[in-house]
């Protein structure tokens, strides 16, 4: 079917770009050198093949020499073939026939038409530079971390990306007795005294910087609904003048996708706002308000609530949703329909990540010993998602039984046994009998394996006595006292749960929160997931579309990573208040972790 549209095409790509008003971004700092003819010329045919193989809700990558052309979808329509072949000649006519440039970007109402380098690093992590001197961009959703040449200096982090100092202060961990010694296995001691850092002068800096601006952000109204989309009106008389038709302005509520911002290339510090005289356009802008205070600040844009970006070329997409104050202002039904259902399903100041993966092979990974550290995980080589996988069970817990009216056992003697039999350590206590029918063994395509639950493919009773973390006088009831998180069901926390669709596609679904009181009992969460895959991944129906839909251990061991060799992007972690800073110095020792290999 795909050859039927050739003929139609290429007519239509003799019209070039005049049907479409664009702003074209040129990616003038990842010039490839090519010879700007040739490219052109070749350009053609992979128009022709991207805009063919186009599909509704489906983002497309042609592969054209060492470009690549994509489509990525801002919403579930179809473009036609007259506005993509149109939109693909406005990058070619302004970017590379002109010799500016070998690569760019447009965007309109519907998709991202991009036209890219194949080889060298990964989209997220190329252009580096125009993410931190950008002040306007979201640091912690779109930096990477490199340990190797430490690229982050204090007065780039803002408030959510924390200096060491400033995470414990928030995450208020206790501290142990200077001299006191935990005991482990096979001999070995492992020291309880903390060390504190000295905040230094950058550091108290960049909070009372992140204070200003918080104080700011709180001057600012959010727009009445239905204003400042219809045009200008004259207050004389009376009358509105519309914009006009097809000049699509490329601003950040338009536009999903960070790339489009890269290549946009922001102001810089110190440097001009002008465009180039070449005809390339930053391709967004600014639109503010004023306080009653007379202070000017930016309106709230998508991508504060609302973000969707790949973290490889293909097979990983990683997705975002923020239930900040006035988010409905911004994430209206009739602009973002299919993301405000999924937030409708979130508690307030609630933080939603999806990564959705294709052709993901799975592994079950962790220390020999049973303490397993994420950052020695993210150390290794590859390219994979990380999580961490199974519940353990905690050395500093008490009144601990092997099942209600069990025999007792002291739980410090079983300090990160795994709860139910993994490959990853032979440390390892029985599922409680009376739990055992809620867990469920996720297992890697190598044969490695743990057991986690609840499983969530239908709806749990959360009045059944195992499910429930408090009786009916409200005190813990003797569930929580067994080895295992599955008590904790009916009640609310931060969230990590693992899902294989029929299809093959995998997902991690990750709830944090700014407090636990604000996260997600198991069924809704389970709602939450189940919203999402409709609006997103086309599934009607999902005991029919999926394999698997496991919870795995939640709460403050929630780590999420993406890992390309010795870059790291964290996706979330628990009890850490929902932030996402750019490096999370000490998360929580787990047993075993999870590794999507992508």
């Amino acid at each position: 079917m795909r050859y039927s549209f050739l003929p139609t095409l290429g007519a239509l790509l003799s019209l070039g770009a005049s049907g479409v008003s664009a702003n074209v971004v040129c990616d003038t700092e990842l010039n490839l050198n090519i010879n700007s003819t040739s490219t052109a010329l070749a350009a053609k045919d992979c128009i022709a093949r991207a805009c063919a193989d186009r599909v509704a809700g489906h983002n497309v990558q042609e592969h054209c020499g060492s470009v690549i052309f994509a489509v990525t979808h801002v919403d579930n329509s179809l473009p036609d073939v007259a506005t993509c072949v149109s939109q693909f000649n406005s990058i070619v006519d302004q970017c590379i026939t002109s010799g500016l440039a070998n690569t760019g970007t447009v965007a309109d109402k519907q998709a991202i038409y991009e036209i890219y380098e194949a080889g060298g690093v990964d989209l997220q992590a190329r252009g580096l530079d125009q993410y931190l001197d950008d002040d306007d961009l979201d640091f912690e959703d779109i930096v990477w971390e490199n340990d190797l040449d430490a690229r982050f200096s204090e007065e780039d982090d803002e408030e959510e990306g924390l200096e060491e100092h400033e995470l414990e202060k928030r995450v208020k961990v206790p501290k142990k007795k200077a001299g006191t010694k935990v005991k482990t296995r096979k001999g070995t001691t492992r020291k309880g005294a903390t060390k504190t850092k000295t905040p230094n002068k950058k550091g108290t800096k960049a909070k009372t910087d992140a204070k200003k601006k918080k104080q700011q952000q709180q001057q600012c109204q959010a727009p009445p609904k239905g204003k400042g989309k219809t045009g200008t009106k004259n207050p004389k008389t009376g009358a509105t003048t519309k914009p006009k038709s097809g000049s699509t302005k490329v601003t950040r509520d338009d536009v999903e996708s960070p790339q489009l911002f890269r290549r946009a290339g922001g102001s810089s510090r110190g440097s001009s706002s002008s465009g180039s005289s070449r005809g390339s356009s930053s391709g967004h802008s600014s639109s503010g308000s004023s306080s009653s205070s007379g202070a000017a600040c930016a309106l709230p844009d998508v991508t504060s609530f609302y973000k969707v970006q790949r973290l490889t070329s293909s097979s990983v997409t990683h997705y975002r949703f923020k239930t900040r104050t006035n988010w409905k202002n911004t994430i209206t039904r009739e602009r973002y329909p299919k993301q405000r259902n999924v937030m409708r399903d979130m508690k307030s100041d609630g933080k939603f990540d999806v990564i959705e993966m294709r052709r993901a092979q799975t592994q079950i990974v962790g220390d020999a010993n049973g303490i397993t550290k994420p950052h020695d995980v993210e150390a290794g080589n590859g390219r994979f998602l990380l999580c961490n996988g199974g519940f353990f069970i905690m050395g500093g817990a008490t009144g601990m039984r092997w099942d209600v009216n069990g025999q007792s056992f002291d739980a410090a003697h079983y300090d990160h046994y795994s709860v139910g039999s993994t490959t990853t350590t032979e440390y390892a206590v029985p599922i409680p009998p009376s739990q055992k029918h809620h867990y469920q063994k996720l297992e890697g395509e190598d044969g490695s394996y743990l057991y986690s639950g609840p499983k969530l493919i239908r709806r749990l009773d959360l009045t059944s006595p195992e499910l429930m973390y408090r009786d009916a006088s409200g005190h813990s009831s003797a569930y929580t006292r067994i080895p295992g998180g599955v008590a904790t069901a009916n009640q609310p926390n931060e969230r990590l749960v693992t899902a294989e669709l029929a299809d093959g596609r995998k997902y991690l679904f990750v709830y944090t929160a700014e407090s636990r009181s604000k996260g997600m009992d198991l069924n809704e969460m389970r709602d939450l997931i189940k919203t999402f895959l409709s609006e997103f991944a086309g599934v009607a129906n999902l005991g029919a579309q999926t394999r698997q839909l496991l919870n795995l251990d939640g709460g403050g061991s929630i780590y999420v990573s993406f890992v390309d060799g010795p870059r790291k992007y964290v996706i979330a972690g628990g009890n850490i208040g929902g932030a996402t800073p750019a490096r999370i110095p000490s998360p929580r020792k787990v047993t075993n972790m999870v590794k999507f290999n992508v």
